[in-house]
């Protein structure tokens, strides 16, 4: 079955639609996915469980409980600069894997985590965005994709531009695009990035986007 998770990235509500857990039959979220807040000197974290129950530690200091029936829990403030981060699912025996990561985080940026945790990263399925400033001036906002999932291929506006990773993709103000992502054996992802406002794309300008992609893996194709 073909699913595809389509993801609307707004400056200071970027909505993801269509997030659909890979290995439980689950329906549509419409979900707060990145922002970009007016937090002087300041950034948080931004984390949706898409099943479940996630423990949200910062620097091994528990946070919070991000759950799949609430939005998105938001950590704030935190102090700009390297932190770890670790989602873990409570009381998992070890059946569940963890997400755990350094992560760099700009002042008045937010680092936003959607994850499903399943027993291997292999069978998880989740995005991480994060955001850095240029110091450019007036430039269009340049986009890199990485991807857990291998070699992943890569299309912006039906126009295939490569396989991950990539980096400093040129991404224009003028209009929304629309970003697809496959490799045979896992579940496809589609993502519309940028805000339908022009006004609010213009707020992208001189920020360098990094969109990191985990596709569930097709166990049944995995094995054939």
């Amino acid at each position: 079955m073909r699913r595809h998770t389509k993801i609307l990235l707004l400056i200071t509500t970027l909505v993801i639609l269509a997030i659909w857990s890979p290995w439980q039959n689950w329906d549509i979220h419409w979900l707060n996915l990145f922002g970009i807040d007016s937090k002087e000197n300041l950034s948080s974290l931004k984390v949706k469980s898409f099943s479940g129950e996630l423990e949200v530690y910062l620097d091994d200091q528990l946070v919070g409980v991000a759950k799949d029936d609430e939005g998105f829990l938001e950590v704030f403030p935190v102090v700009p600069g390297e932190h770890t981060v670790k989602l873990s699912r409570p009381d998992n025996d070890g059946f569940y894997v963890d997400f755990e990561r350094k992560l760099n985080f700009e002042k008045e940026v937010d680092v936003v985590i959607g994850y499903d945790l399943g027993p291997s990263m292999l069978f998880s399925e989740g995005h991480l965005l994060t955001s850095r400033k240029n110091f450019t001036k007036g430039m269009d906002p340049q986009l890199d994709v990485i991807s857990l999932s291998g070699d992943i291929d890569v299309k912006i506006n039906g126009r295939d531009v490569g396989k991950t990773p990539l980096q400093s993709i040129p991404m224009t103000t003028d209009t929304t695009h629309v970003l697809n992502f496959s490799r045979q054996g896992y579940d496809p992802l589609e993502i519309e990035i940028f805000p339908t406002e022009k006004s609010e794309r213009e707020k992208l300008k001189d920020i360098t986007l990094t969109l990191e992609i985990n596709l569930f893996a097709k166990p049944v194709e995995l094995l054939i």
